[in-house]
């Protein structure tokens, strides 16, 4: 069985963004799909503050996807345009924005960090506006990303960058995530090489500062693990999901990319669970 490769996501069928958003201060706008017609919900569930969103299950869904891609502005968000629009397909809302990365001005300590957060700020801003449940779903690099949003207690002071609001996000998806930046550091491939770049990039940094296996978990965390991934293995993903004793999946025939390629059992699993369909 032939695993799928990150050249496949950027070949398959896609629409652009239905919006985009320009930010102040930003080059890069945020990027957004809307459900279709067929696909929205014909009544909405009013939703009130955070402590009285019992009934947010039946309400539709925002979510933010945070791509991966070694933290490297060699990759950008592109190849998971068509994840978004797959989403939306279902019924989704979805933001996908841009972070500052390795080899860009203002990469690492805080750059990278903060841009992220403001774009859970923003997620967090249209679902209330919106009415929608919100749910955040990271991929390897994104998934250490989403999972740090998630985190608090951290030594380097991410509680500064999480509104308290965040802990109404219904679910955390981190899929292939690294979690454990120090030990993966130590481990031999392409990507392992550029946590110490993420480090060096802006202020000075450790890794442990910004490894969300450190930290306490805000929302409920799902871990989706590939059982075939030659990129981010079980000791990032599987032992994170034990220690914090947080929901895992392993997708068995699956490789790093799988759950992003619409048309793939692994892709409609993820959506699931995105979706709690």
């Amino acid at each position: 069985m032939t695993l799928v490769s990150y050249e496949q996501l950027l070949r398959a069928p896609c629409r652009e963004p239905d919006h985009v958003s320009p930010i102040d201060g930003v080059s890069e706008p945020d990027w957004r799909w809307y459900p279709g017609a067929s696909a929205a919900a014909a009544d909405p569930v009013k939703l009130g503050s955070c402590g009285e969103r019992a009934d947010r299950g039946s309400a539709q869904v925002l979510v933010l996807v945070i791509h991966g891609g070694c933290w490297s502005a060699a990759f950008d968000r592109t190849h998971l345009m068509p994840f978004c629009t797959y989403l939306s397909g279902r019924g989704a809302h979805v933001l996908l924005p841009e972070y500052r990365r390795c080899g860009q001005a203002g990469a690492g300590w805080p750059g990278t960090f903060s841009d992220v957060a403001a774009a859970a700020r923003r997620a967090h801003q249209w679902a209330d506006e919106e009415n929608l449940r919100l749910a955040i779903v990271g991929h390897s690099a994104g998934g250490h990303l989403a999972l740090w949003l998630n985190s608090r207690g951290l030594s380097r002071g991410v509680e500064t960058f999480i509104p308290e609001p965040l802990a109404c996000v219904d679910r955390v998806v981190g899929l292939a995530p690294i979690t454990n930046l120090d030990s993966y550091r130590q481990e031999e491939g392409d990507c392992q090489v550029m946590v110490d770049q993420l480090m060096a990039a802006g202020e000075p940094l450790e890794p442990a500062a910004v490894s969300p296996y450190f930290g306490e978990a805000v929302a409920d965390e799902v871990i989706v693990a590939g059982g075939r991934d030659p990129i981010v293995g079980e000791q990032q993903t599987l032992f994170y999901a034990r220690e914090k004793g947080c929901a895992s999946i392993v997708q068995h025939n699956a490789g790093h990319f799988d759950a992003l390629l619409p048309g793939e059992p692994a892709c409609d699993e993820l959506a699931q669970i995105l979706l709690n369909d």
